[in-house]
């Protein structure tokens, strides 16, 4: 025989809560990428193009896609893509124009490094039991 269940209120109202609770969590859950989007898109009009990259580097950092460790480990790649990018994009072939360029770029780099090693989630201390 089967049998069957019940939900059980202890209150009159609290019936009409439970829903109007789960329909407001669901609401946020589904609505939340629209929502951090144009949350997004609201703050990135007043930064500059450098201060939307930590904030992007930052969130990849606190989220785990970035991590110090490949930051610093491709540090060599970044310091030649760096100086290729401020030879091409300087107007004169002067040297001092291009280390203009480069310097602040690579001081950023570096600051990103130790953004992420700030906000990078930590390792777990968590060790599991050992059954023999």
């Amino acid at each position: 025989m089967m049998q069957v269940r019940q939900v059980v209120f202890f209150a009159p109202a609290e019936a009409l809560f439970v829903r109007i609770k789960i329909a407001v969590l669901l609401g946020v859950f589904l609505g939340l990428p629209v929502i951090l989007y144009q949350l997004w898109m609201f703050i990135a009009v007043g930064l500059t193009q450098t201060e939307r990259r930590v904030v992007m580097m930052l969130l990849l950092a606190r989220m785990g896609l970035v991590s110090p460790a490949t930051l610093a480990g491709t540090r060599r790649y970044a310091i030649l893509l760096i100086v290729i990018l401020a030879a091409v994009l300087t107007p004169g072939t002067d040297v001092i124009s291009q280390l203009l360029m480069a310097v602040p770029t690579y001081a950023l780099y570096e600051l990103s490094i130790w953004l992420a090693r700030l906000v990078a989630p930590r390792p777990s201390s968590y060790v599991e039991p050992v059954v023999e």
